[in-house]
């Protein structure tokens, strides 16, 4: 029995494909939201064809096809106009229309599976990292891909100064070659931790980043999801700190009971092309009183948070119950992005700092393109739809 693997976000349209392949033959079906899971599956079962989405497809072919090199590939798109990009099209066996999944798809498969599955051009037979890899750092690329990461972590990556020298997780080259760069921009001397958000090629919303340093001169990222928290992060980069260096004949650099680390947050630059800088009120409401020292300390990390993202704040209170801001966004940062900045910013930089795992903030926010603060009145209506929610 043929096994097909259905990599898709979208529960229902899953449902649905898991429903048109029943009909269509008599497979073994699993499926999985994440590429992370999918991962997970295929390095338990060979699979015979995969169905992937088209967003974030390079990271998703090359996480795949490193665990099983003649996995088929289907790529499923919203609409028949849609076309998959260059690089990619002599790296999958069929482009599958949303629209279309009930139509003809025992034929469909027919054909998939009657075409070969390249393998990779000469040259290029190397995983990620392997050409990048230095004397003395030959284990790092297999210690690297045997590491079973929590689900919101995407990629583990090991650098020295702008050098990727091995990655593993679902990036790309190219993706795990940007984020390489960023760190290497934005480290400095000194730091125990650093935290930051980037938009990569192909992702669609920002990504965390957890950097610290491993021996001598080496520098390890995590990858993940922005809703990760600091305590996982911590207690993973330790634990990999520790074998990276063992791997390397060194000690790990940071010992996971060390001293709160120094942070940053910052967020990459503006998208490019866009519009004036605009400026935003928002407030935000905390899960419990907080304290005078903590008050002090979240003051100091927004103030830095601006500064490091070329934003201007304009006002700043941060009181018991909630805090309060108005500030000037670079062109092309929506109020989104500013809440999600200066919000989740905030409560990494107290995790982070002051080795605090309780979360700072209750959900939601409220955002206003405007100059001025929000008055009393306002910010009264607010509180009590905070209680009321």
């Amino acid at each position: 029995m043929k096994q097909i693997l259905i990599v898709e976000p979208d529960e229902q349209f899953a449902g649905h494909l898991f429903q048109a392949l029943l009909s269509a033959g008599d497979f073994q079906i699993s499926s999985a939201p994440t590429v992370r899971q999918a991962c997970l599956i295929v390095g338990r079962q060979k699979q015979d064809l995969a169905f992937v989405p088209l967003e974030g497809l390079g990271g998703t072919i090359e996480a795949l096809r490193r665990l099983q090199p003649d996995l088929p590939l289907v790529v499923t798109v919203a609409r028949t106009e849609i076309t998959v990009p260059a690089p990619y099209e002599d790296q999958i066996q069929g482009v599958l229309p949303r629209p279309a999944v009930a139509l003809g798809l025992d034929r469909f498969l027919e054909d998939v599976w009657k075409q070969v599955v390249p393998g990779r051009p000469a040259g290029e037979n190397k995983r990620p990292g392997e050409g990048l890899v230095g004397t003395g750092n030959g284990a790092l690329l297999p210690l690297l891909q045997g590491t079973a990461l929590p689900e919101t972590m995407l990629a583990i990556l090991v650098s020295q100064g702008a050098d990727l020298l091995a990655h593993a997780g679902t990036l790309s080259d190219e993706q795990a070659g940007r984020v390489a760069e960023r760190v290497n921009q934005t480290w400095e001397p000194g730091l125990t931790a650093q935290v930051q958000f980037v938009l990569l090629p192909s992702r669609s919303s920002d990504l965390q980043l957890y950097t610290r340093p491993v021996g001598k001169g080496l520098l390890l990222t995590l990858v993940a999801q922005p809703e990760t928290r600091m305590e996982a992060f911590r207690a993973q980069a330790a634990l990999l700190a520790r074998q990276v260096a063992e791997a390397r004949g060194e000690k790990a650099g940071m010992d996971a009971g060390a001293a709160a680390p120094a942070a940053t947050v910052t967020v990459e630059g503006p998208f490019p092309g866009a519009g004036v800088a605009k400026k935003y009120a928002l407030v935000w409401r905390a899960l419990g009183p907080l304290s005078a020292p903590l008050r002090i300390a979240l003051r100091r990390g927004l103030e830095r948070i601006a500064a490091d993202n070329d934003c201007e704040l304009h006002y700043l209170t941060v009181g018991e119950k909630l805090v309060h801001l108005v500030v000037q966004c670079p062109p092309g940062r929506s109020s989104a992005w500013a809440a999600h900045l200066f919000k989740r910013g905030a409560e990494t930089i107290i995790q982070t700092e002051f080795a605090v795992k309780k979360e700072l903030w209750e959900r939601g926010y409220y955002a206003a393109e405007r100059a001025e603060p929000l008055s009393e009145r306002e910010l009264d209506l607010f509180l009590n739809r905070s209680r009321e929610g």
